[in-house]
């Protein structure tokens, strides 16, 4: 459930309607996930009594009393907020549901490999996101034409979401498949993080993005 909610970030622009509301794969994908691992604690009572009993404050790193500042923080602004609901709306997708998320990440206890599943989970997301924009990019619905161009866009609301997005991931793929540690990209992985970092950036270069091309991916080389 944790790899799936990882990989599903690049969804987040993508809502399915359930009830009377309407909710994105992400979020539905992080609450799963939260609710396993709930689910998961309280079957394996005696764990969840070892790892009570072992917890102190001195176990909280600084970013977790940022994160959860920011988090008190922001609940205060949205109920300071004049438009309450679209307030307390963005406080649960964009605050406190990431913060649920860094929560799994910050308990998990898998070891190493278990991260580099994470990474690559992470990483084959986005060049399906990628692919995708390049797939429906000849169709009106998969490009935007603006200043003389043709952008491609996915399902993004504006091309520069979408290479916002993948000049984040393509800095990953490049280090991976330059890596030199073997359980990081061993034979054929080294061929495939190069070949899917060639696909985010081809995909990037299409969407005629200038902070991605002057800013995004020089910082991230």
């Amino acid at each position: 459930a944790l790899v799936v909610a990882v990989a599903s970030i690049p969804l987040a622009p993508l809502q399915v309607g359930l009830g009377p509301g309407r909710f994105s794969i992400t979020e539905l994908a992080v609450l799963c996930a939260v609710l396993a691992r709930a689910g998961a604690a309280l079957f394996e009572t005696a764990s969840l009594r070892q790892a009570l009993r072992g917890w102190s404050w001195r176990r909280l790193r600084w970013t977790d009393v940022l994160l959860a500042a920011f988090v008190l923080w922001a609940a205060l602004g949205a109920w300071r907020a004049e438009y309450q609901r679209e307030a307390w709306r963005e406080w649960r997708t964009c605050v406190i549901e990431p913060a649920l998320l860094y929560l799994l990440l910050r308990t998990a206890h898998d070891g190493r490999r278990r991260w580099l599943e994470l990474v690559r989970a992470l990483f084959a997301s986005s060049v399906g996101v990628a692919l995708y924009a390049l797939a429906i990019y000849p169709l009106s619905r998969g490009a935007v034409i603006a200043e003389g161009v043709r952008r491609a866009r996915g399902f993004f609301g504006s091309p520069n979401n979408l290479a916002l997005y993948l000049e984040r991931m393509l800095p990953l793929g490049l280090s991976a498949a330059v890596e030199s540690t073997a359980e990081v990209s061993r034979g054929r992985q080294r061929w495939a993080w190069a070949i899917g970092s060639l696909v985010l950036l081809f995909a990037i270069v299409l969407s005629f993005s200038r902070g991605a091309w002057l800013l995004g991916v020089p910082a991230g080389l």
